[in-house]
């Protein structure tokens, strides 16, 4: 075997260095052999160590080269093809060792050199400032150690500036993330390169961008995050405050930002973001010069370029559903304030209220062909049928079976939601929500809401003719003029005063022959939001009673239990603390409803032990007494029952409430009389206390009178009673809340009907004539298409075809119908302060006429001839 093939196969990491009897003497002559005779026998030469063998390599090196280096230079010369004066057996070995294919590669050696202690300078070398040098010219560094770290210093940082100019570039691969978003007015331009759309924005997303950053950009990557990911044990700690990520793609973009204005994927995101939270103007320059952010000049032109593109696309979308005679889009509206205070005090200068109306529109899908039918609706609006509606029709209207199922399955999902034993059965109560039992017309899955925000206006829509005006603005805005909705129907909707609003201007306009001038095209609806607002109001209304209410059943009583704010304004209530406080009481007395039920002391514990004895009930077992809790505390055949004491004794078993031990008030009466709750002689506040307590306060010392008749000492558990309204109107509440998230318009429809009866008495008239309106849309047999439109279609039930022609004259057979229900003949005992119902039929009413009943605020349907029964086109 040569020389050079043992080389080739020696392998350093083998051998030991050469004991002491060896010895070697770098650049001395090879040892002289002595010459065999013939006469003598052959000798075999000894065998070589590694080490002689590099000791005769590096003598010939050193006498022909000089120098290992000079060696290395030829060893490893890059001849151009061609040209190449190395032998086959030089080219195949360099490239064996250079391509890795021999046993020891490069990576071993560049180790070896790297860890060489020979390599490293001393601290007093020039060479030792050298180290991780990117400018420092190779030639000059002499030393290996901080050659090869200047060097791949260098080498880096070149890779990493060609990743960045990849990253401020779109991926020629047609990623979903768009590095460039470009935002302009200019027709030239938007004809040139793509313009950034509300879709693009919508995609934000910061994982999503850190996987492109890492497909795109790995070294980059790499590097940025050995900097910011902090480390235990050589190993990357995930935070949840400031999860490094989030820091190395802001990094990174403000790196692509730096290097081309156009590459403004995030900084634009948050630039819109800022805009958005009416961010300071100085705020904005800081970002955009730290590359955070882009210049709000930038932004304010995005916004019109995303504006001007949407309202194209929104206006083509319209266009395309005219072709197939369809209005597509429906449109919302509210007023907008804001007011300008002049921070300096200057002649001319004054602070003012400036006031708009801005709209949003809203994409209708899935609509019934026809729906939008305006003539078919003005016949059928001809025929009056909506004079024969009765409080009795609308509650027979009502599918109470499926109300007793969906509450019966909030009340197992409020138990489910606080036991941890039973967190299994979370997800089965959720399907069952989406099940065909519960589902009544819920959207489809998978389908989103397209909303477009229109352009504002300086309109008072409060006003008659702003409110004119303002229609007009926003239709022109969606390409619907005069020729587009002949013979359509159009949708605007508001809260209750855009409602009135709109129907005064309809009033006014009537007189036009032209649908489009007489605004008879226009059905307008109250939206959902502020429905379920004036629901909360009149909720809270009912039932948080005084500030210090002797009624344990009352919302002001848990209020000072649970320790949260009571509304100031009963009639106006902050939404979101409210609503918190319903669900919170709503779900406590729920959770005792089960207690008393199971007979316990703390339900955790119980279902804790029936756990450890792995004999947790069944859902379809907790269901089933979960309906029985909804008809014990919280129905109206509860209701009634409560307020006799002879009925609770005879009640059945599914209805009969376990008695508990007398409940004594604090301050009593000096003639207390019954055990059942605080009768009307009880009470904690005196009248004459009461008096300082505010107008909200009810006195509960006097029984309802007419005149002329003593009625019965009362002997039920008023308390009780209580508690049930609140359980079922709160039960009601929520179903609706949760509803609209679902996205069953056909669940919150039954909520509609239910409130319209609870609430029609409480002085909200114009969300009340609203609802009473658009239920008569609903419900006449005309109505099934129209009801697509509005998002109201029942999907067959028959609740929703409900005939009411003949309404007022039929019988409706419901159990003990000689009860009075919710709304019918309710009127209001001035002297004693309570309601009282009557039945429609009672000859000794105390109503005198139709003028009291509305300056009572109630609406007469025994009166056909009315002005109620107008017809409103």
């Amino acid at each position: 075997m040569s020389q050079q093939s043992e080389a080739h196969q020696f392998n350093f990491q083998s051998y030991s260095t050469p004991t002491r009897t060896q010895s070697f003497t770098f650049g001395a002559d090879p040892p002289s052999r002595t010459p065999i005779s013939a006469s003598q026998g052959r000798l075999r030469a000894p065998k070589r160590s590694e080490w002689q063998k590099i000791d005769d390599i590096l003598a010939v090196v050193q006498k022909d080269f000089k120098s290992i280096g000079s060696f290395l230079e030829y060893l490893f010369h890059n001849a151009p093809r061609g040209s190449d004066p190395r032998t086959a057996r030089h080219r195949s070995m360099v490239s064996a060792f250079l391509q890795g294919s021999s046993n020891v590669h490069m990576g071993n050696i560049i180790t070896l050199i790297y860890k060489h202690r020979q390599s490293n300078p001393t601290k007093y070398s020039s060479d030792d400032s050298y180290r991780f040098s990117p400018h420092a010219p190779l030639e000059d560094i002499r030393h290996a150690r901080p050659c090869m770290s200047a060097w791949a210093a260098q080498l880096v940082g070149e890779k990493v500036f060609r990743e960045v100019r990849l990253l401020t570039q779109n991926d020629p691969l047609g990623s979903e993330v768009r590095t460039q978003l470009r935002a302009t007015r200019s027709e030239r331009s938007r004809t040139i390169v793509p313009q950034v759309t509300w879709d693009d924005l919508g995609k934000f997303s910061i994982p999503e961008l850190a996987k492109e950053y890492k497909r795109r950009a790995p070294l980059t990557w790499h590097l940025a995050e050995s900097m910011a990911a902090p480390r235990r044990n050589g190993k990357i700690i995930f935070r949840q405050r400031r999860p490094y990520g989030t820091v190395v793609v802001g990094a990174i973009s403000a790196f692509s930002f730096a290097r081309n204005k156009m590459a403004n994927y995030l900084p634009l995101t948050i630039g819109i973001w800022q805009f958005a939270c009416k961010a300071h103007i100085d705020t904005k320059r800081i970002l955009s010069r730290f590359g955070y952010s882009v210049h709000d000049s930038t932004i304010r032109e995005c916004l019109n370029s995303l504006a001007d593109s949407s309202l194209l696309k929104l206006q083509k979308d319209v266009a395309e559903g005219l072709k197939k005679d369809e209005v597509t889009w429906k449109y919302i509206l509210d007023n907008v304030q804001r007011y300008d205070i002049q921070r300096e005090h200057r002649i001319g200068r004054q602070a003012n209220l400036k006031v708009g109306t801005a709209a949003t529109a809203i994409k209708l899908e899935d609509c019934a062909p026809g729906a939008f039918n305006l003539a078919d609706h003005l016949e059928r609006v001809m025929k009056m049928e909506r004079k024969n509606m009765t409080t009795w029709s609308i509650f027979s209207s009502i599918d109470w079976e499926h109300q007793n199922k969906v509450q019966a399955l909030h009340w197992l999902r409020v138990l489910v939601g606080h036991i941890d034993e039973l967190a299994d059965m979370r997800a089965k109560v959720s399907h069952h929500f989406r099940g065909d039992d519960i589902a009544k017309h819920r959207m489809r899955e998978g389908r989103k809401t397209v909303v477009q925000p229109l352009g504002t206006n300086a309109e008072k829509e409060v006003e008659t003719q702003g409110m004119m005006r303002a229609l007009l603005d926003f239709e022109k805005q969606m390409g619907l003029d005069e020729k587009a909705l002949e013979g359509k129907i159009v949708m605007p909707g508001g809260d209750g005063a855009s409602f009135a609003a709109i129907l005064r201007t309809k009033k006014y306009m009537a007189q036009h022959e032209s649908d489009y001038q007489s605004f008879r095209g226009r059905l307008s609806v109250p939206e959902l939001w502020h429905t379920r607002a004036t629901n909360l109001n009149a909720l809270a209304e009912n039932h948080y009673g005084p500030v210090a209410s002797p009624d344990p059943s009352s919302m002001s009583k848990s209020a000072t239990a649970a320790n949260t704010k009571r509304p100031s304004n009963l009639k106006k209530c902050d939404f979101y603390p409210t609503a918190r406080s319903v669900f919170l009481f709503f779900e406590a007395r729920v959770l005792d409803c089960w207690r008393i039920h199971f007979e316990v002391d703390d339900l955790a514990e119980y279902f804790r032990d029936l756990g450890e004895k792995d004999d947790l009930p069944h859902f379809e077992d907790l269901l089933e007494v979960a309906g029985t809790l909804v008809y014990r505390y919280s129905s109206q055949e509860a209701y009634m029952q409560a307020l006799s004491k002879e009925e609770s004794l005879g009640a059945s078993n599914t209805m009969k409430i376990p008695e508990g031990k007398p409940w004594t008030a604090s301050v009593q009466a000096s003639e207390p009389t019954s055990n059942l709750g605080p009768n009307v002689e009880e009470t904690e506040v005196l009248e004459s206390e009461a008096n300082n307590l505010g107008d909200d306060v009810l006195i509960l010392d006097k029984t309802p009178s007419t005149s002329g008749e003593k009625k019965e000492k009362f002997d039920g558990d008023q308390v009780l009673a209580n508690e049930i309204l609140f359980l079922q109107d709160a039960g009601w509440w929520i179903e609706a809340s949760y509803a609209i998230p679902e996205g069953d318009i056909g669940r919150v429809y039954e909520i509609i009907k239910e409130h319209q009866i609870v609430t029609m008495n409480l002085g909200y008239d114009r969300l009340e004539s609203g609802r009473l309106k658009n239920f008569l849309d609903q419900s006449l047999p005309y109505a099934r298409h129209l009801a697509d439109m509005k998002g109201f279609n029942n999907d067959g039930d028959s609740s929703m075809e409900t005939d009411l022609t003949n309404t007022a004259d039929e019988d409706i057979e419901i159990e003990k119908q000689d009860r009075p229900m919710p709304g019918q003949g309710m009127f209001l005992d001035e002297e004693s302060g309570t309601v009282v119902i009557e039945s429609e039929d009672e000859e000794d009413s105390d109503i005198e006429s139709s003028e009291d009943e509305e300056s009572a605020g109630k609406v007469s349907s025994d009166n056909e001839d009315s002005d109620s029964n107008d017809v409103d086109y």
